[in-house]
C-alpha cells in the first residue's frame, strides 16, 4: 500500500514539473553574503545576477548594455564577481528560475536603479536620491527586483534571501534550485 501511495505521489509530482517544463525560465543567481560570517562584507549584503545573458539579447529581452544584475552600492550598481561562494567564506548562493514576465520585471528594476544610485562616498548615501544603508539597500534593491512585499523599515539581506527561497516555491513562478 505505502508503495502504492508513494508512486502516484512521484506520478503527480512528474506531471507538475512537466507542465512547468513547457514554459521557458531563465536562471538567475542569487547570492548573500551572511552578515557576521561573510570575509568579504562583514555586515552582510545580497545581490543577483542573470545568467542567460546570451538568451536574452538573441529573444531581445535583453539590449547591449542594460544591466542585468542588481549589485547596489552607494557607488553603483556593480557587476557580481564569478561565483563567489567559491572564493569566499559564509556566503550562500541559490540558482532561482523566472519566467518572461518575471524576468523583464527583474530587468526593468536593476536598470531602473542602476540610474537612481546615489554616487556618494558615504555607507549612509542619501535615501532621497538613491542609495541609502538604512532605507534602500542592496536587500531593498533584490526586493523590487525579484517583486517581493517586504515590510517597512530596514531590509536585511538575510531576510531577503530566506524570503526568496521559502515563499516563492511554485510551479512556475519561480523554481528553487540549489
Amino acid at each position: 500500500m505505502k508503495k502504492l501511495l508513494l508512486g502516484i505521489l512521484m506520478f503527480m509530482c512528474t506531471l507538475g514539473q512537466s507542465q512547468c517544463e513547457n514554459n521557458i525560465h531563465y536562471r538567475v543567481r542569487v547570492t548573500l553574503f551572511s552578515p557576521l560570517m561573510s570575509e568579504k562584507y562583514l555586515p552582510g549584503h545580497i545581490e543577483a545576477e542573470i545568467l542567460d545573458v546570451t538568451t536574452l539579447i538573441e529573444t531581445e529581452i535583453l539590449t547591449e548594455g542594460d544591466d542585468y544584475y542588481v549589485n547596489y552600492w552607494p557607488s553603483g550598481n556593480k557587476k557580481p564577481a564569478v561565483d563567489p561562494s567559491t572564493k569566499y567564506k559564509g556566503v550562500n548562493s541559490t540558482v532561482v528560475y523566472l519566467d518572461k514576465e518575471e524576468i523583464i520585471n527583474f530587468l526593468n528594476s536593476a536598470n531602473k536603479d542602476a540610474q537612481k544610485v546615489t554616487k556618494s562616498k558615504s555607507n549612509f548615501g542619501n535615501f532621497k536620491l538613491g542609495y541609502n544603508l538604512l532605507f534602500n539597500n542592496c536587500a531593498d534593491a533584490i526586493s523590487r527586483a525579484f517583486n517581493l512585499k517586504i515590510d517597512k523599515g530596514i531590509t536585511i539581506p538575510t531576510y531577503v534571501y530566506n524570503h526568496i527561497i521559502t515563499n516563492k516555491k511554485e510551479c512556475c513562478k519561480l523554481v528553487i534550485n540549489k
